[in-house]
């Protein structure tokens, strides 16, 4: 800092005297500064030990007390800048406005006592504001209290405070819901409207597919980037140049070992191919590793030859394009009870666009157990059935077909969709009813297992094909589907993708 600024200004120099500062949890600001000081000098004290800093070019960090001593004079609010129109008095830069609220406690889902609430504040004559985090979720929102009888106003961006005793929908981003007694404001979040179930996965990029140590556990096989398979042994600190730092240590064949900087994580990850009892570890230096890159590169090659063959092929197959989303799709998507990951909503919008286009859907939804696959299948089964459409999802086992079923139940329940399941855990006489009902059409989605493809199945109007865990159907098995499949959307899920699978996707 004393080397570009001579004088030690910092950014709150170039503050005029006139600037209001709006401090925001001040007090959690000053803890998160002081540890970020603390954590920095170590690092500071690492490098000028070692001669990779000089000692002037430590001191570049303005303090706390420096900060504040710098922002002596100005005048400063504790005042969130959203709620600055219900409160005229903050204009003032000379006064400090004190804030008489309080929380206000979450619905648990509950939409019927959010809209008691909100009559009540409506009745008190309260400027109400509802923070939603999408127009569509607001919309849906509005037309749900409507049917309450309340009146909502929508805002996305909000540009103004509803009038008393009004009620505006707007995009904020608050988790939690307040009250201003004094101003007559009340703030109420979509967080509050959430049963409490519902966690937000935070998306993870490739390169942080390890992040910590504990991802890993001694003698798991672990692939480098660079020097192929080896065996994760430990963490250990090593004393080099004069500084103590952290190390990866993982065995290859042989006697070699590699120690990895543990900030250079990120070109470790997991060994996922299968058999780590039989798999060979490379060796470091060797050429193994560079042929094992160059054999896979070859094959990615040739599967993308074959795909993009298959894929002209079947363009030129006419298919059935599917009209846009109703506001059923939206409600029944809306009424999933936990919240969806970015991997969830990412593909379900594909997959609906790939069934709005006039050719034939082929999409394979890969993911692990447990991940959500099934959710996205029962939207793209609900979007094709509200298109007068029937959807079968085929699975290998009568297990998995039964608990398809009873999901598919669980989830159709608030609407009017007519369900079945045709597999050997069925009668005779059931199965006879459920064959009718697939070539009439009084069925929407049926379930089964491979008795779906048997030559008495007629389907009257199939417009979606889910088929789950395709490897481990047989060979007769796919020649029966491709026949089911020709000019029908198909969407294949699996957790253990294998070539053959991704040769018919």
């Amino acid at each position: 800092m004393n080397l570009i600024y001579p004088q030690g200004q910092t950014a709150a120099d170039y503050l005029s005297k006139n600037t209001l500062v709006v401090w925001c949890e001040h007090g959690a600001a000053e803890r998160q500064l002081k540890q970020r000081q603390d954590s920095l000098g170590l690092e500071l004290d690492s490098a000028a030990q070692n001669g990779r800093l000089a000692g002037e070019l430590c001191e570049f960090l303005s303090g706390w007390e420096d900060l504040c001593q710098r922002l002596s004079g100005r005048a400063g609010v504790f005042l969130p800048t959203f709620l600055s129109a219900a409160f005229p008095e903050a204009q003032n830069p000379q006064k400090l406005v004190a804030v008489t609220c309080k929380s206000l406690p979450a619905y648990a889902g509950s939409l019927d006592a959010a809209a008691q609430d909100l009559q009540h504040y409506a009745e008190a004559g309260y400027q109400s504001l509802v923070c939603c985090g999408s127009l569509r979720r607001a919309e849906i929102l509005q037309e749900a209290l409507h049917a309450r009888g309340l009146s909502a106003d929508l805002g996305f961006p909000p540009t103004q405070m509803p009038a008393p005793g009004g009620i505006l929908i707007c995009q904020l981003g608050l988790t939690g819901g307040m009250e201003f007694p004094e101003s007559k404001l009340a703030v109420l979040s979509e967080g509050q409207l959430q049963t409490g179930k519902k966690t937000r996965r935070k998306t993870v990029a490739a390169k942080d597919r390890l992040n910590a140590f504990t991802d890993l556990s001694p003698g798991d096989l672990v692939v480098h980037v660079t020097y192929g398979i080896g065996r994760y042994v430990g963490m250990e600190q090593l004393k080099l140049d004069g500084v103590v730092k952290d190390y990866v240590r993982i065995a290859y064949a042989g006697t070699d070992t590699l120690f990895m900087p543990a900030t250079s994580l990120d070109q470790v990850s997991k060994y996922i191919g299968g058999g780590e009892g039989n798999t060979p570890l490379n060796k470091l230096g060797g050429s193994a590793w560079t042929k094992t890159k160059a054999r896979a590169r070859a094959a990615v090659k040739e599967l993308a030859i074959d795909l993009v063959q298959l894929y002209a092929k079947r363009s030129r197959l006419p298919g059935y394009a599917f009209a846009p989303d109703t506001p059923w799709q939206r409600e029944f998507e809306d009424s999933f009870p936990y919240q969806e990951t970015e991997d969830q909503l990412r593909c379900t919008e594909e997959i609906k666009q790939d069934m709005e286009k006039p050719t034939p859907m082929d999409r394979l939804l890969c993911g692990d157990v447990g991940y959500g696959k099934t959710e996205v299948a029962l939207r793209a089964a609900m979007k094709a059935m509200l298109d007068s459409k029937q959807v079968a999802i085929l699975v290998p086992t009568t297990v998995l077909a039964q608990q398809h079923y009873a999901t598919a139940l669980s989830r159709f329940s608030d609407f009017p969709v007519t369900i079945d399941v045709l597999s050997r855990f069925r009668t005779a006489a059931q199965q006879k009813k459920t064959l009718h009902a697939i070539e009439t059409g009084t069925v929407d989605l049926v379930i089964g297992t491979h008795k779906l493809l048997q030559k008495s199945v007629h389907f009257k109007n199939l417009g979606l094909l889910i088929v789950d865990e395709e490897q481990r159907f047989g060979v007769g098995d796919k020649e029966k589907l491709k026949e089911l499949s020709e000019g029908v959307d198909v969407l294949t899920l699996s957790a253990t993708p294998i070539p053959r699978t991704l040769n018919m996707a």
